[in-house]
């Protein structure tokens, strides 16, 4: 058993307890949906695991941070939902451009045609998503690896970036086959 502190409180769960569990004993005090922890000074994914006694604070999605970590996960369902849908195969290109206030500019060719339907379908496809759960993984990689991984991906834009990365390693995030770097 590891000791939390939070808020004050201190609470004992077993070794190894996904963050997750613990924000979801304590979601109900927040006005706000939790989407990340500080742990001793350090952000942390809900996805890790506790191992060792701490203080715990949460990031809620009223957080910069929080809200940060929110519309990079549902880019991320959303450019796999397109994926999905469309079928990589017929996709030549696709991408968040930039955003513009409270938007973002999405950039999408291939042999497909946008239109209600298409969108119905991957706003459909991202719901079966956050439905189901699947978890985003995150997992250093090598520049090379990284560089490989893109590529085999088709995102070349990335896989040109990280020709002019200083540190070793690149955090990629993966979801269900589909990967990316923020």
């Amino acid at each position: 058993m590891v000791t939390v502190k939070i808020d004050g409180e201190n609470r004992q769960y077993p070794k190894g307890t996904l963050y997750e569990t613990i924000a979801d004993d304590y979601q109900e005090k927040y006005h706000h949906w939790i989407a990340a922890v500080v742990e001793n000074g350090k952000i942390k994914e809900l996805t890790k695991k506790v191992n060792k006694d701490c203080e715990i604070k949460f990031i809620t999605l009223q957080d910069k941070i929080g809200h940060m970590t929110y519309v990079r996960t549902a880019l991320m369902i959303m450019l796999k939902s397109i994926e999905d849908v469309i079928g990589k195969e017929k996709i030549t290109k696709l991408k968040v451009d930039f955003a513009i206030g409270q938007g973002y500019y999405c950039a999408a060719e291939g042999d497909f045609k946008i239109d209600g339907k298409l969108i119905e379908k991957i706003n459909e496809r991202m719901n079966e998503i956050v439905a189901a759960k699947i978890p985003i993984t995150k997992r250093p990689y090598s520049v090379e690896e990284a560089m490989e991984l893109f590529h085999r991906q088709g995102m070349t834009d990335k896989e040109k970036l990280f020709k002019y990365r200083r540190s070793s390693f690149i955090n990629v995030y993966c979801m269900d086959g589909y990967y990316d770097y923020y």
